[in-house]
């Protein structure tokens, strides 16, 4: 039998959203520490992360890598939506796979209209804006019932 992830860095993760939602919170090339099970004992292990094509470069978002950066499928509001909440533009959260907008709280439908108080019309507009962003960013939006919601949320 293989390694058991129990931690990766202070929090325990218990099953694989939990690692996926604790891992996103780290870009390639940062360490971490990994509390793993292995051969009957707890060992912690410091971790280098690496990308997709296996190097510790950090990759630049592109427009259409806004759902990965957030961990959610996002696509432009309708018009039918834009007019029922009385908002000019926004983009939709259909779903959430997972990382940093789970992580802060935001739901499904929720409508994303401003990042850093800029506007957002497009799923590009949230990867330009996102990939220029370090540390932390307020996101400002509207459910389809009408509430508006404010969202702290760490890059």
């Amino acid at each position: 039998m293989g390694d058991v992830i129990l931690k990766v860095g202070s929090m325990t993760v218990d099953n694989v959203p939990a690692l996926q939602e604790q891992v996103g919170k780290f870009r390639a090339g940062n360490s971490v520490a990994v509390s793993i099970w292995r051969d009957g004992a707890e060992r912690t292990l410091d971790v280098k992360l690496r990308g997709k094509d296996g190097t510790t470069k950090v990759a630049a978002a592109k427009p259409s890598d806004a759902g990965l950066v957030l961990g959610a499928e996002v696509a432009p509001a309708s018009a039918d939506e834009l007019k029922a909440l009385k908002i000019e533009s926004g983009v939709k959260v259909k779903s959430i796979n997972g990382g940093r907008l789970r992580s802060s709280g935001i739901r499904e439908g929720f409508i994303i209209t401003r990042i850093d108080q800029q506007l957002v019309r497009t799923p590009e507009d949230i990867a330009k804006i996102l990939e220029q962003k370090k540390g932390g960013v307020l996101i400002e939006g509207i459910y389809p019932n009408g509430v508006k919601a404010y969202y702290g949320l760490g890059i």
